[in-house]
Protein backbone atom coordinates (compact mmCIF):
# COMPACT_ATOMS: atom_id res chain seq x y z
CA UNK A 1 0.00 0.00 0.00
CA UNK A 2 1.11 3.36 -0.41
CA UNK A 3 2.23 6.19 1.41
CA UNK A 4 0.24 9.45 1.63
CA UNK A 5 1.83 12.32 2.24
CA UNK A 6 -1.13 14.96 4.18
CA UNK A 7 -0.36 18.59 3.47
CA UNK A 8 -2.16 21.55 4.64
CA UNK A 9 -3.78 24.20 2.41
CA UNK A 10 -0.23 26.24 2.33
CA UNK A 11 1.25 22.93 0.63
CA UNK A 12 3.69 22.50 4.37
CA UNK A 13 3.60 18.61 5.23
CA UNK A 14 1.66 17.57 8.38
CA UNK A 15 2.29 13.96 8.61
CA UNK A 16 2.80 10.87 6.47
CA UNK A 17 0.24 8.57 6.39
CA UNK A 18 1.29 4.46 5.92
CA UNK A 19 -0.50 1.22 7.06
CA UNK A 20 1.63 1.42 10.50
CA UNK A 21 0.51 4.56 11.29
CA UNK A 22 -3.14 4.04 10.08
CA UNK A 23 -3.71 3.69 6.66
CA UNK A 24 -6.20 1.07 6.25
CA UNK A 25 -6.82 1.47 2.32
CA UNK A 26 -5.77 4.04 -0.63
CA UNK A 27 -6.65 1.94 -4.12
CA UNK A 28 -5.09 4.13 -6.49
CA UNK A 29 -6.99 4.24 -10.01
CA UNK A 30 -5.04 6.31 -12.92
CA UNK A 31 -6.80 7.68 -15.79
CA UNK A 32 -5.13 9.25 -18.49
CA UNK A 33 -6.50 12.64 -19.99
CA UNK A 34 -9.59 12.78 -18.17
CA UNK A 35 -10.71 13.42 -14.39
CA UNK A 36 -11.55 10.04 -13.15
CA UNK A 37 -15.60 9.17 -12.70
CA UNK A 38 -14.96 7.64 -9.75
CA UNK A 39 -13.19 9.84 -7.02
CA UNK A 40 -10.08 9.06 -5.38
CA UNK A 41 -10.95 7.30 -1.78
CA UNK A 42 -8.83 6.55 0.96
CA UNK A 43 -9.58 5.20 5.01
CA UNK A 44 -7.74 6.11 7.45
CA UNK A 45 -8.31 4.21 11.68
CA UNK A 46 -10.25 7.27 13.19
CA UNK A 47 -8.44 6.98 16.26
CA UNK A 48 -4.93 6.89 15.02
CA UNK A 49 -2.92 10.37 16.06
CA UNK A 50 -2.50 11.61 12.36
CA UNK A 51 -5.89 11.22 11.24
CA UNK A 52 -6.50 14.78 13.14
CA UNK A 53 -4.85 15.77 10.06
CA UNK A 54 -7.03 14.31 7.50
CA UNK A 55 -9.51 17.36 7.19
CA UNK A 56 -11.39 18.85 4.35
CA UNK A 57 -9.34 21.13 1.94
CA UNK A 58 -5.81 19.52 2.99
CA UNK A 59 -3.67 18.11 0.31
CA UNK A 60 -2.63 14.54 -0.13
CA UNK A 61 0.41 13.68 -2.44
CA UNK A 62 1.57 10.04 -3.32
CA UNK A 63 3.57 8.31 -6.18
CA UNK A 64 1.61 7.04 -8.89
CA UNK A 65 2.84 3.26 -10.46
CA UNK A 66 5.17 5.29 -12.69
CA UNK A 67 6.74 7.28 -9.25
CA UNK A 68 5.61 10.89 -9.77
CA UNK A 69 3.73 12.71 -6.99
CA UNK A 70 -0.25 13.48 -7.99
CA UNK A 71 -1.58 16.09 -5.82
CA UNK A 72 -5.26 15.36 -4.77
CA UNK A 73 -7.73 17.91 -2.49
CA UNK A 74 -9.64 16.27 0.72
CA UNK A 75 -13.16 17.50 -0.44
CA UNK A 76 -15.33 15.30 1.89
CA UNK A 77 -15.07 13.17 5.32
CA UNK A 78 -17.46 10.83 6.26
CA UNK A 79 -17.23 8.91 9.36
CA UNK A 80 -18.25 5.06 9.66
CA UNK A 81 -18.08 2.41 12.19
CA UNK A 82 -16.53 -0.64 10.62
CA UNK A 83 -15.52 -4.26 13.11
CA UNK A 84 -12.12 -3.09 13.02
CA UNK A 85 -13.36 0.34 15.15
CA UNK A 86 -13.95 4.04 13.85
CA UNK A 87 -12.85 4.96 10.63
CA UNK A 88 -12.42 7.67 8.52
CA UNK A 89 -13.16 8.16 4.73
CA UNK A 90 -11.80 10.76 2.97
CA UNK A 91 -12.84 12.05 -0.76
CA UNK A 92 -10.17 13.82 -3.05
CA UNK A 93 -10.53 15.52 -6.42
CA UNK A 94 -7.35 16.10 -8.54
CA UNK A 95 -5.59 19.34 -7.29
CA UNK A 96 -5.59 20.82 -10.80
CA UNK A 97 -9.09 20.94 -10.48
CA UNK A 98 -8.86 24.26 -9.00
CA UNK A 99 -7.93 25.83 -13.01
CA UNK A 100 -11.51 25.78 -13.50
CA UNK A 101 -12.02 28.59 -11.43
CA UNK A 102 -10.06 31.05 -13.84
CA UNK A 103 -10.50 31.75 -16.98
CA UNK A 104 -8.74 32.75 -19.90
CA UNK A 105 -10.44 35.68 -21.51
CA UNK A 106 -9.32 36.04 -25.03
CA UNK A 107 -5.92 34.00 -26.66
CA UNK A 108 -5.11 33.42 -30.08
CA UNK A 109 -2.52 30.59 -31.67
CA UNK A 110 -1.34 30.55 -35.31
CA UNK A 111 1.75 27.87 -36.32
CA UNK A 112 2.63 28.06 -32.44
CA UNK A 113 4.64 25.11 -30.41
CA UNK A 114 2.27 23.30 -27.85
CA UNK A 115 4.32 25.07 -24.94
CA UNK A 116 3.59 28.25 -26.17
CA UNK A 117 -0.07 27.33 -25.53
CA UNK A 118 0.00 25.71 -22.50
CA UNK A 119 1.79 28.30 -20.89
CA UNK A 120 -1.26 30.57 -21.51
CA UNK A 121 -3.26 28.72 -20.71
CA UNK A 122 -1.58 28.38 -17.24
CA UNK A 123 -0.76 32.11 -16.67
CA UNK A 124 -1.12 33.20 -13.54
CA UNK A 125 -1.95 30.14 -12.23
CA UNK A 126 0.53 27.69 -9.32
CA UNK A 127 0.90 25.37 -11.78
CA UNK A 128 3.37 25.29 -14.94
CA UNK A 129 3.27 23.30 -18.10
CA UNK A 130 6.06 21.26 -19.64
CA UNK A 131 5.67 19.71 -22.72
CA UNK A 132 7.82 16.54 -23.29
CA UNK A 133 8.03 15.53 -26.87
CA UNK A 134 7.86 17.67 -29.97
CA UNK A 135 4.31 18.49 -31.17
CA UNK A 136 5.06 20.53 -34.06
CA UNK A 137 2.98 23.68 -35.08
CA UNK A 138 -0.92 24.64 -34.73
CA UNK A 139 -3.20 27.27 -34.51
CA UNK A 140 -6.13 27.07 -31.93
CA UNK A 141 -7.56 29.89 -29.55
CA UNK A 142 -9.06 30.29 -26.35
CA UNK A 143 -12.34 32.81 -25.68
CA UNK A 144 -14.02 33.16 -22.52
CA UNK A 145 -13.26 29.64 -21.41
CA UNK A 146 -11.77 28.39 -18.06
CA UNK A 147 -7.81 27.34 -17.65
CA UNK A 148 -8.46 23.10 -17.11
CA UNK A 149 -10.69 23.42 -20.66
CA UNK A 150 -7.96 25.70 -22.20
CA UNK A 151 -5.16 23.02 -21.27
CA UNK A 152 -7.98 20.26 -22.60
CA UNK A 153 -7.57 22.55 -25.66
CA UNK A 154 -3.61 22.12 -26.14
CA UNK A 155 -3.89 18.59 -25.81
CA UNK A 156 -6.83 18.12 -28.12
CA UNK A 157 -4.96 20.44 -30.84
CA UNK A 158 -1.54 19.35 -30.56
CA UNK A 159 -2.26 16.15 -29.42
CA UNK A 160 -0.44 13.74 -26.78
CA UNK A 161 -1.31 13.33 -23.06
CA UNK A 162 -1.98 15.15 -19.74
CA UNK A 163 -0.14 14.45 -16.76
CA UNK A 164 -0.74 16.29 -13.47
CA UNK A 165 2.90 16.38 -10.52
CA UNK A 166 3.82 18.18 -8.46
CA UNK A 167 7.59 18.18 -7.14
CA UNK A 168 8.76 18.37 -3.76
CA UNK A 169 11.96 20.04 -1.74
CA UNK A 170 14.13 18.53 0.60
CA UNK A 171 11.26 19.40 3.58
CA UNK A 172 8.81 17.47 1.22
CA UNK A 173 6.71 20.37 1.10
CA UNK A 174 5.78 21.25 -2.70
CA UNK A 175 8.08 23.27 -4.21
CA UNK A 176 6.15 22.96 -7.85
CA UNK A 177 3.16 22.27 -10.12
CA UNK A 178 3.15 20.83 -13.23
CA UNK A 179 0.94 19.63 -16.25
CA UNK A 180 3.12 17.42 -18.24
CA UNK A 181 1.79 17.25 -22.33
CA UNK A 182 3.47 13.78 -22.89
CA UNK A 183 3.79 12.03 -25.76
CA UNK A 184 0.54 9.78 -26.38
CA UNK A 185 0.55 5.98 -25.47
CA UNK A 186 -0.95 4.19 -28.24
CA UNK A 187 -3.42 5.39 -31.06
CA UNK A 188 -6.92 7.05 -31.40
CA UNK A 189 -8.75 4.11 -33.26
CA UNK A 190 -12.35 6.13 -32.50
Amino acid sequence: MAELYILDQDDILLTILSEETGLISAPIREELNQVPNEPFVFIVDAESEKAKCVVEQNQVVFRDYEGDLRLFRIVELDDSDSENGAETIATCEPAFMELKDHVVLDRRFSDKTADVALDAALAGTRWTGKVMADFGLASDNFYHISRVDAVWGVRNTWGGDLKDVVRFDDNNNISAREIHLVQRLGSDKG
